[in-house]
């Protein structure tokens, strides 16, 4: 008689249970200790809470990825808008920044007409600059 079983413990599906050797009485008694076997296989009181806990914690889980992915994205969207501006800034800073004592002290110096009559100079040249960039002409030359 040969095996009708494969080595994984399947049966072969050209094999019939007559041809394997197994009564009708065996697979009656077989079918009837499966149905005794539900009798004793019963889910425990508190399945269903611990199966709604760990599916509203895992729902939890997932909607707090999600948000987390969104933020990412909106702060990658708004950093990626934001750059034009921030170059368009750094340009116009350049033009209306108010020249620092720093500038001016050097500036200054560079007279080689003294400190007080080098600092008027400098803030005169400053005040014509700005007022240049920005397309007006200055309103007069306080020499004069």
């Amino acid at each position: 008689m040969s095996n009708p079983f494969t080595q994984d413990g399947d049966f072969n599906e050209g094999t019939s249970f007559d041809e394997a050797g197994v009564s009708p009485e065996f697979l009656k008694l077989l079918e009837a200790s499966v149905l005794e076997a539900g009798k004793y296989v019963v889910p425990s009181e508190d399945l269903r809470p611990h199966t709604l806990e760990a599916a509203r914690d895992m729902d939890a889980d997932r909607k707090e990825t999600y948000s987390l992915t969104r933020m990412a994205v909106a702060f990658a969207v708004c950093g990626f808008l934001s750059l034009p501006v921030f170059s368009r800034m750094a340009s116009w800073r350049d033009r209306v920044s108010a020249p620092n004592s720093l500038r001016m002290f050097e500036a200054a110096q560079k007279k080689n007409i003294g400190l007080d009559w080098g600092l008027y100079e400098a803030f005169s040249e400053a005040r014509e600059r700005q007022a240049s960039q920005f397309g007006k002409p200055s309103s007069k030359n306080i020499r004069e």
